[in-house]
């Protein structure tokens, strides 16, 4: 081999080298610079998406606090459950005496603590018996005078076909929200 063959070789081979180590570990960065260019030009755009919305993501944050507040001042705070139970019976059987309506059934199923602010949610069982027309002005009086009640699972049954001021039964599942505070 001639010396011209040879610094050729040489030459060859330190361009190689310098191709290996140098030149393909710096377009690698450079790869990796671009994905990470990438990345950051999407969070900028959506950062600047919700700068956009900020003021009415503030808003609805503002009127849930608000809303949130509001179904809290509706649901009673006690510090004995026990009580309040007696209590919430004696509230539920006047307003449906009110309306001319015989609780028949009072059953306390069960309390479940809600994890959310102290809330309790208790399910109860009730009968109802009077005439179509007093069980209806019942069940609406009781979901206006109570918003922490929800009645759910309605069911009604009567004899023959059904007539304005025939007498019904009427059964339900009702939640009951309450507040129960700790005892200091």
């Amino acid at each position: 081999m001639t010396q011209v063959n040879r610094n050729l070789l040489v030459v060859c081979l330190v361009v190689l080298i310098a191709i290996k180590f140098l030149l393909l570990p710096w377009l690698e960065y450079l790869e990796e610079q671009k994905q990470e260019l990438q990345t950051l030009s999407k969070k900028l755009t959506r950062s600047e998406a919700l700068l956009l919305v900020q003021d009415d993501v503030i808003a609805n944050e503002k009127h849930l606090t608000s809303a949130t507040q509001a179904l809290l001042q509706a649901i009673p705070v006690t510090k004995d459950a026990a009580a309040y139970r007696v209590e919430f019976q004696q509230q539920l059987q006047s307003a449906i005496e009110n309306h001319g309506v015989q609780l028949v059934l009072f059953e306390w199923l069960s309390d479940s603590d809600l994890s959310t602010l102290s809330v309790m949610r208790a399910r109860l069982s009730i009968r109802l018996k009077g005439n179509v027309g007093d069980v209806a002005r019942a069940h609406v009086a009781i979901e206006r005078q109570m918003p922490f009640v929800r009645i759910r699972d309605l069911k009604a049954t009567w004899q023959g076909a059904l007539q304005p001021g025939q007498e019904i039964e009427f059964a339900a599942l009702v939640d009951l929200d309450y507040v129960l505070e700790p005892q200091s």
